[in-house]
């Protein structure tokens, strides 16, 4: 999930073992591979910096997927490694109109779709989807008190951040405290940080 937090080490080691699977189709079942090991196996690459190889997996892989889901996790997985090679237009092309069964994957490109709104300078879109992204929020029932309440500080943060002017160092250190000191931490709490010092 996008949990896979840890070091480089450990990810190295979970990437070979998940890569071997895969090539002994150990994860094939009837000819499919699970949305969840597909997902995985293209986080882990991207975390470990191997953009290439990632979108290389999803070309050679996404026969194994089920012929429902193909389509939309193909489109995902794409917007995922273009947020990472910080192709912000090819990620909204590729999110534009997929809506996702799964909450989770629904949430994640909601979050990239924010992300590159942001990083476009698109403030007048980002602002009206910020507040579609909260109402969406706010109706999961099923979605955990503490998911729920890390991307709602997601999104109070970006609109602080939309309002922010560059140089203010009181404003910035005030954020910066924010966002640091919220429990549960707001999701992707390293980009809005990261955000936050390019206003320095």
């Amino acid at each position: 999930s996008s949990d896979l937090r840890g070091n480089k080490e450990f990810l190295n080691e979970y990437f070979d073992l998940l890569l071997k699977a895969i090539e002994q189709k150990v994860f094939v079942i009837n000819g499919e591979l699970a949305t969840i090991r597909f997902n995985n196996m293209v986080v882990v690459g991207l975390r470990l910096g191997k953009i290439d190889w990632a979108d290389h997996f999803v070309e050679n892989n996404k026969g194994l997927l089920s012929n429902e889901v193909r389509p939309n996790i193909v489109k995902f997985n794409l917007a995922r490694i273009n947020i990472y090679k910080k192709d912000y237009a090819k990620v909204l092309e590729y999110l534009q109109d997929v809506e996702y069964e799964d909450i989770i994957i629904n949430l994640t490109s909601k979050i990239m779709t924010s992300i590159s709104y942001y990083e476009l300078d698109e403030f007048g879109t980002l602002d009206s989807f910020i507040e579609t992204f909260r109402t969406f929020i706010n109706r999961q029932k099923e979605i955990q008190t503490h998911l729920k309440q890390g991307h709602l500080y997601f999104l109070g943060f970006v609109r602080r951040l939309m309002r922010m002017t560059t140089g203010d160092k009181n404003a910035i250190e005030k954020l910066k405290a924010d966002i640091l000191s919220k429990k549960p931490n707001p999701v992707n709490r390293e980009w809005l940080l990261e955000k936050l010092e390019e206003l320095k």
